[in-house]
Parts: C-alpha cells; sequence; structure tokens
C-alpha cells in the first residue's frame, strides 16, 4: 500500500516551493498550440501526465531526489529500520510513494522487507554476506526518482534462536450456501515449535502471505488468534477465488528482540469444471419446402468444488451445408438455436457445439459437442383402431388352397394401415409386407395388389394354422420412405384367428361312486365318469389341463366322455389307523375338454362312498398248544429227560377275531382286556386279525374294535377255556416253562 510522505519543516518548504514557481517559467506545449503558450489550469488533472497545476498555470514536474543511510553493524535475525529523506523540486508537488528492494550480493538468502512501501524500511535479514538495498520515490505527477542503492554487510548473530513448523498440508474446497461461502473442506491445524538458546520465554507471531494478489479478497483468520503457537488458519471468500499455495509464516521472538522464522505451507487445490460432452440432439420440421430445427441448446457444467464459472457457448457449421443456423440469446453454455437447410444432406451435416467454462480459481475446461439433427422414420398406423393395438382378430374359413391341391384353413382381409411422417416429410406408398412363420412350412402368405392379403394352412395341420390362444404365427406389416431414403421400421401385426370353443353337453356336478381295496397294488381305487363335452365345429376334443386333487387327478377325455381314476397308497396314519380317511369323501375335479385350439372347463364334485367294516362276537374254547416236558435232565438244562408231548397253553391262547369289509380294505382293531393282550393294536388284512392272551384265567373276555380308517365296528369276544386236539401225542422240540 503506497502513501504519501509526512512534509517535515513546513513553512521552509513553502518559502522554497514559492521561489521555484517564481523563478521557473510556465509550461510550454502541455497541450497549447505553441511552446511560448501557457496552458491555463484549475486542478492538476488539467495538465496530464508529468505536470500540475500552480497559481492557474500547468508546470513541467521534475522528479523527486531520494537518499538513505544504512545502520552500521547490521546483523541477521533482528528487525531492521532503514530511513530515507526525500524531497521534491517542485513547488506544490510532492513525494506520493516509496518503493524499497532488498538484493542478496553474497548472501545466499533473501532477505524480508516486512514494510518496503514507506519512508522507513522495516527488514529482516536472516543470512549473513551483502545485500543491496535499492530505493524509488514516486512524486504525484508519477514521475520516479533516480534509484538510490547502497550495499550493506550483515553478520550472523550468535545464538540466534530457531523455529520449526508442521508438514505441508493439501486440502481441497467447496464452496455452497446462500449466500456463496467457499473454504476448505478439512480444518486446517498449523504448528510451531521455537528454541533459544539463551532461554526464557518465546512469542509468535503468524503471518498468512496469500497465494497472489488475486487471493487478497479472501478472509484469513487465524482461531483463537496471530500469536497462537499452533493456531487454526481459518479460510473463506464470498465465491472469490481461494486455491493455492498459501504460506504461514512463523516468526519467533525471544526476550532480546531475536528474530527466527519458518513457512508452513498450505495448498488449496481446486479440481477444473467438468463439461458433459454428451451428444445434443434435436427433431427436425418440413414446411414451406425446407427442413427447419430449432430449439434450446444447453450443454450441462459443473464444477466439482461448487465454484462460480464464467461458461460460453459456440456453434460450429459445415461450411458445405448449404444451411442457415445460428446460436443467439446464449447464456453460459446454452442458446437459442436455429437452422434452416434446404437438402436433406445439408440437414444431416455434422455440427458441433464448443462448450468453454472457467472457474473463479484459473481452472477452465473446453470440450466438443455433437449436435445431431434426428429424423424420424414414418410411422404406420391403423386406420380404423384404437391406439396400442398390436393385432388383428378375424375369422377363418375353408377353401381351395392356393394353385389348388386340397382344402385350407384361410384368413382373408383388406390392408389396415395408413402412413404417417412425424416430421411432416412426404412418404411413399404403404407396402404390405404379410409373414410366415419359419417353422410353418405348409402354410402360405399372398398379397392380392396393394391393399388385400391371405393366409391359408391345408385342413390336417390345424396346430400349424392357429394355436389354442388365437396366435397364428401369421403377421402383417408394412413398409414407407421419407424423402431421406430411410426406411420406416416395421409394424408387424399379428393376425389372432377366432375360434368357437367346445361346450358342456351333459353336466355332472355331483358324482358318487364306491372304492375298492387293491391288495396287489396296496391302493384304495375308485373311477367315475363325469360331464360329457361336444364342439360346435366337430373339432376332436381332447383332455387338456384337468385338475383334480392328489387323490383323484387321473382325468381321460374319450370321445367327450371324461372319467377320472381316484388312487391312493395304503400307509397306516397318526394312531396306527389306515388313511382311507383321507380317500373317502368328496373330491373337486375340473375337467378341460380342448378341441386344439380352446377349452371348456366342469367342475363336479365326486364323493367316494365307502361300506363299514363288520365284526361277529365270539364264545367258546380257543386252540393253543405247546411242546411239554414233564422232567428236565439236571446236568442238562434244556434237555429233556422225559417223553415231550403236546399239551394246552393257556399263556399263549391265539384266536382269530374274523371281521369282514366288503370294500377289501386294510382295517386297524384294538384289544382291551383285563388279561394281557398282544398286541393292543393291529392293523392288516381283515382275515390275518388275530391277537393273543397271556397268563389268562379263563373265562376271558375281550373288547375288540375295528376301524377301516372312516368307519369302525365293536364286539366281545369270550375264550371260555383253551384246549389241545393233539394233546398227549408226541412232540420234538418242548419249550421250557
Amino acid at each position: 500500500m503506497t502513501r504519501p510522505s509526512p512534509l517535515r519543516g513546513a513553512p521552509g518548504l513553502f518559502l522554497v516551493t514559492l521561489l521555484v514557481t517564481l523563478l521557473t517559467p510556465p509550461l510550454a506545449g502541455c497541450g497549447a498550440a505553441s511552446r511560448d503558450a501557457v496552458l491555463s489550469c484549475s486542478a492538476p488533472a488539467d495538465c496530464g501526465a508529468g505536470a500540475f497545476c500552480v497559481q492557474g498555470a500547468c508546470q513541467a514536474s521534475s522528479p523527486p531526489v531520494a537518499d538513505f543511510t544504512p545502520p552500521p553493524d547490521l546483523t541477521t535475525n533482528r528487525s531492521v529500520s532503514v530511513t530515507a529523506t526525500a524531497r521534491d523540486p517542485d513547488g506544490g508537488d510532492a513525494v506520493a510513494a516509496w518503493a524499497w528492494s532488498i538484493t542478496p550480493v553474497s548472501a545466499p538468502c533473501a532477505a524480508d522487507a516486512d514494510v518496503a512501501d514507506a519512508a522507513t524500511l522495516q527488514a529482516v535479514f536472516w543470512c549473513a554476506g551483502s545485500y543491496e538495498l535499492t530505493l524509488v520515490v514516486t512524486d504525484t505527477t508519477g514521475l520516479e526518482s533516480a534509484p538510490v542503492r547502497r550495499t550493506v554487510a550483515v553478520t550472523a548473530l550468535p545464538d540466534a534462536p530457531s523455529v520449526t513448523v508442521g508438514p505441508p498440508i493439501a486440502v481441497e474446497h467447496r464452496c455452497a450456501g446462500a449466500p456463496l461461502r467457499c473454504e476448505p473442506e478439512q480444518p486446517i491445524a498449523l504448528a510451531a515449535d521455537g528454541q533459544s538458546p539463551l532461554g526464557g520465554a518465546l512469542t509468535y507471531r503468524w503471518t498468512v502471505l496469500p497465494p497472489d494478489a488475486s487471493r487478497a479478497g479472501a478472509t484469513a483468520l487465524l482461531s483463537p488468534s496471530a500469536t497462537a503457537r499452533n493456531p487454526a488458519l481459518i479460510l473463506s471468500t464470498d465465491g472469490g477465488p481461494i486455491s493455492g499455495a498459501w504460506r504461514l509464516r512463523a516468526r519467533v521472538e525471544d526476550a532480546s528482540g531475536h528474530l527466527a522464522q519458518a513457512t508452513q505451507l498450505v495448498t488449496v487445490g481446486n479440481r477444473p469444471p467438468v463439461i458433459d460432452g454428451t451428444p445434443l440432439s434435436l427433431d427436425h420440421q418440413f414446411q414451406g419446402g425446407a427442413y427447419l430445427a430449432g430449439g434450446t441448446l444447453a450443454v450441462p457444467v459443473v464444477d466439482p468444488d461448487g465454484d462460480p464459472l464464467q461458461v460460453g457457448a459456440e456453434l460450429l457449421e459445415p461450411a458445405w451445408s448449404g444451411c442457415t443456423s445460428s446460436l443467439s440469446g446464449v447464456a453460459g453454455a446454452s442458446g437459442t438455436f436455429a437452422l434452416s437447410c434446404p437438402t436433406p444432406a445439408g440437414l444431416q451435416a455434422a455440427r458441433l457445439l464448443r462448450a468453454t467454462a472457467a472457474d473463479v480459481n484459473g481452472a477452465a475446461a473446453s470440450a466438443r459437442v455433437a449436435l445431431e439433427i434426428r429424423n424420424r422414420l414414418p410411422v404406420i398406423r391403423l386406420k380404423d383402431a384404437a391406439a396400442g393395438l398390436t393385432g388383428l382378430e378375424l375369422d377363418h374359413s375353408v377353401g381351395p388352397c392356393p394353385g389348388g391341391g386340397g382344402a385350407c384353413f384361410q384368413v382373408t382381409g383388406e390392408s389396415p394401415f395408413l402412413a404417417e411422417d412425424p416430421d411432416g416429410d412426404p412418404v411413399t406408398a404403404v407396402t404390405l409386407l404379410p409373414s410366415v412363420e419359419p417353422s410353418r412350412g405348409a402354410s402360405l402368405a399372398e398379397v392380392s395388389g396393394s391393399a388385400a392379403f391371405r393366409f391359408s394352412t391345408p385342413v390336417d395341420r390345424p396346430a400349424e394354422f392357429r394355436a389354442p390362444d388365437g396366435t397364428s404365427g401369421f403377421t402383417l406389416s408394412a413398409t414407407a420412405a421419407d424423402p431421406f431414403g430411410a426406411s420406416a421400421p416395421a409394424a408387424p401385426l399379428a393376425v389372432r384367428i377366432r375360434n368357437r370353443p367346445p361346450v358342456v353337453k351333459t353336466a355332472a356336478p355331483a358324482v358318487t361312486v364306491g372304492h375298492r381295496f387293491d391288495a396287489a397294488a396296496s391302493q384304495y381305487q375308485a373311477v367315475a365318469q363325469l360331464a360329457l363335452f361336444e364342439d360346435p365345429d366337430g373339432d376332436p376334443l381332447l383332455g387338456a389341463g384337468s385338475v383334480g386333487d392328489e387323490s383323484c387327478k387321473a382325468v381321460s377325455l374319450a370321445a367327450g366322455q371324461a372319467s377320472v381314476s381316484c388312487s391312493r397308497t395304503f400307509l397306516p396314519g397318526a394312531g396306527g389307523y389306515p388313511t382311507l380317511a383321507g380317500f373317502a369323501g368328496d373330491h373337486q375335479i375340473r375337467v378341460l375338454a380342448a378341441d386344439g385350439w380352446d377349452s371348456t372347463g366342469a367342475v363336479s364334485t365326486l364323493t367316494i362312498g365307502n361300506t363299514p367294516p363288520t365284526l361277529p362276537p365270539f364264545t367258546g374254547a380257543i386252540e393253543a398248544c405247546y411242546c411239554s416236558c414233564a422232567m428236565w435232565d439236571g446236568e442238562f438244562p434244556n434237555l429233556c429227560a422225559d417223553i415231550p408231548v403236546w399239551a394246552a397253553d393257556p399263556d399263549h391262547a391265539t384266536f382269530a377275531v374274523g371281521p369282514a369289509d366288503l370294500d377289501g380294505d386294510p382295517l386297524a382293531a384294538t384289544f382291551s382286556s383285563s388279561a394281557a393282550v398282544t398286541p393292543a393294536t393291529w392293523v392288516g388284512a381283515p382275515d390275518a386279525c388275530a391277537a393273543t392272551i397271556s397268563s389268562a384265567t379263563f373265562p376271558v373276555s375281550v373288547a375288540v374294535t375295528v376301524n377301516d380308517g372312516v368307519s369302525q365296528a365293536s364286539a366281545t369276544w369270550t375264550a371260555t377255556a383253551v384246549v389241545c386236539a393233539k394233546a398227549g401225542q408226541r412232540c420234538t422240540t418242548p419249550t421250557r416253562r
């Protein structure tokens, strides 16, 4: 910052100035017609550069004169003051600015000129050696004095303090908020550590040195203060530049005024703007014989740091296109675009939009963005159908095959298409394109003239003619072209062929049948006839997709009559009962009859019946024998010393219960008695139902219950005694008891 030097000895200076004014001739030629003319003035600005105004007349300015005497015995690591004298020989003029510089001569490092724009230079020399001090002063008219140069010798200061600072710091910055505020993304912690050979306390002072003058608008604060040993640097701007290498000078001073300093570097990064180079595109319109395009073109530009940006855009039109183009109202990387071309080739020429961007920190980016003028091909639409229709639904008939050779299914129709161009371009006439899937080799497609079509398939291939859902494998599309010569995309329209589905002739909503148990297959089984179907078209009917439950899923269709076969594997269920309970009862069955294309369903409730088992009572003696020994050998415990003979066995009396089941179902039997009965529960075929009584006192009564899984029967069995018909007869293998 420059400031005028204070006037010393003001009264004497006034006399000298007045004398100079009286003795100096008026300025000639200062914008006047001749050198003898005197240019009048009322203010210094009237006289121009190199002159000033004295008593209404412009007076030529003389350069100021300056001098200084360096102090003796200069040493390093101390603050040095050098005071200059200066004067201006012109009356009414004065020294307005001071400019000091320090140049090392033999010293290995530069000095710091803490104050270099005032009459007194404030400096610190950090290295011993010689330096040249230079002073130039400037007066109010802008004239500079001759440089004054003095060479000084600086000796090293013994016992100078020292200071170290933290390592360099690198941070990015971010701009955000309203109003906009830019600041580093992370806190910046500075660090300094001073040492003095003389001991005693040190004082610290930090100074923020911006990267350059363009960062002078940034706010740089040191918290809690600039005299803290380890302060935090707080940088911010209101959207102005903030990036660069900030130098944080830490200076320490001991009790004797000796100084040391070091600089910690804080680099605030800046990422350049990013321009989205995605190609741009616009549609065109054909109007009044010209191909026109227009609209707003915008290239997205962002700054990773959120910096304010200056952006621009420029259109690059090929010279050969013959088109007239403009980009007006450019605001940033966007503007209003207008184009007019007499030919299709010119409309399709390669165009570029050049976008530029620069942030406030000096980073810039540029990109060339392709601009495509699109041509939309003609659109094929249906004449009389609602928008979105994707197929034709037509009836079919039977007639002679193309070229003779038998009868064919046939489907015919008129062209359903119209061609329109979204850009307003003229289009050619619609051309029909019927198509048959390659897998339908026996089918043919024909076009009659320009507006009719026919598809045909031999009658012995109904599945090739149409699928059950009406799809046929036949499509109809059309093409058209605009003046650019581009073929319009095909607009395939699927042909759907209608068919009358089968109908239910005789419904059977409820059917009841008995069942039987197949012992060889170990299955419960039942068969029933359900609904009767017929087809209005006389098509043969097939069963397809009929649904029953797990037991009744074998549904068949023959000559229109639907039948079902039900079965379930016999397995004892929980508690030992047979699984008939999951088989006998109601079963919902849905029967579907299909003619090869469509189907009709009927629902029947099949009730599978069950005949309960029967169980006759019994009273009387039961046959039970075992081979006994009257005397056992004392030396050989298992050797009979007598002749073994058969005898009645009251401890192992077995009886057959004798239940019956007309369906042949397996049964579960349970036995209950005051005597021991084995087993307590039994499962098996009816004719094998038996139990054994152990250690009984006769007569013995046993309550018996048999269950087929659905129904049960109960009876009482009474054994009055145990007999053995062959008692006393010899036997071969005695049982020791």
